[in-house]
């Protein structure tokens, strides 16, 4: 690894602040198990105050939490036996309507493989007042309803549409397997068996505050305050409370990298490993 090619990434990153796609970013570059690059840019907090960006920073990993929590867990799952890939959604949620064939009424059922891979046919996304309206409440269980019965958009397998709906359905399955939620779950078997100190679902509601002072904030609401320590996401924070298998997952970048390295290396790291080899290639 060139350190002067490496630090050549520095002029892109410093360019992308400038034109204020972003306020700041942490970069970690991992190679055989360790971090070979490792450089903040920008700031953390732009308001109401400025602070620069530090590389121990924790952010909200967004969609990044489908691969870094939801699908690590499902892949647990799948390698204690516990479920199929091929196995359909209605074995694990009751009343989980298949995609029906309007001209020849023929029902096709919705895979776990179909989840994973966005090949499912459920729609993109639902808006948080959709759900509050149709149910009067916005828990959990309305909104596992709504996807278990809302309209399907194409024919399993036969088309690609990412969506978040996918991983919150995956995240019930693994609820309803465990009767554990999927935070618990990947916190104990995932992030500390790793030993991946600053990441967590949620680090506000569940008061962590070795974990808060590292959080930057994502954005400013309408009465002022700033998401802090809260999943960005409407789904995951309004209906989800935080749990939620589309989003929520805060993480640093040396922590990401700790992952990184352990898929790299066929799902072990520093002798803690997660998956097996023959899973990682799967």
């Amino acid at each position: 690894m060139d350190f002067t090619r490496l630090s050549k990434v520095d002029g892109v990153i410093e360019s992308f602040i400038a034109k204020k796609d972003f306020p700041g970013a942490v970069l970690a570059v991992v190679r055989e198990n360790k971090i070979v690059y490792l450089k903040a840019y920008g700031n953390k907090w732009v308001y109401p105050k400025t602070e620069p960006m530090t590389t121990d920073a924790v952010f909200d990993m967004a969609s990044c939490s489908k691969v870094m929590g939801t699908t690590m867990c499902i892949m647990q799952l799948f390698e204690r036996g516990e479920i199929r890939l091929t196995d359909n959604v209605e074995m694990y949620i009751p009343g989980f309507k298949p995609y029906v064939d309007t001209a020849t009424g023929e029902k096709v059922n919705i895979r776990i493989v179909d989840l994973l891979t966005h090949s499912s046919g459920l729609p993109p996304y639902v808006n948080p007042s959709v759900i509050i309206n149709k149910y009067g409440n916005s828990d959990p269980a309305s909104l596992m309803d709504w996807i278990a019965n809302c309209k399907r958009d194409f024919r399993p397998t036969t088309d690609f549409q990412y969506s978040c709906l996918n991983f919150i359905t995956l995240q019930n399955i693994l609820q309803s397997i465990t009767g554990e939620k999927l935070c618990d779950f990947a916190q104990k078997n995932l992030f500390d068996r790793l030993g991946m100190e600053h990441t967590t679902y949620s680090p506000k509601a569940q008061n962590k505050t070795e974990i808060m002072k590292f959080v930057c904030p994502t954005e400013k609401q309408p009465d002022g305050s700033v998401l802090f320590g809260e999943v960005h996401d409407p789904l995951a924070r309004v209906i989800n409370k935080g749990n939620s298998g589309n989003a929520g997952v805060f993480s640093s970048a040396e922590d990401i990298a700790i992952l990184v390295a352990a898929l790299m290396n066929d799902g072990e790291i520093n002798g803690r490993r997660v998956l097996g080899k023959e899973t990682v290639k799967l």
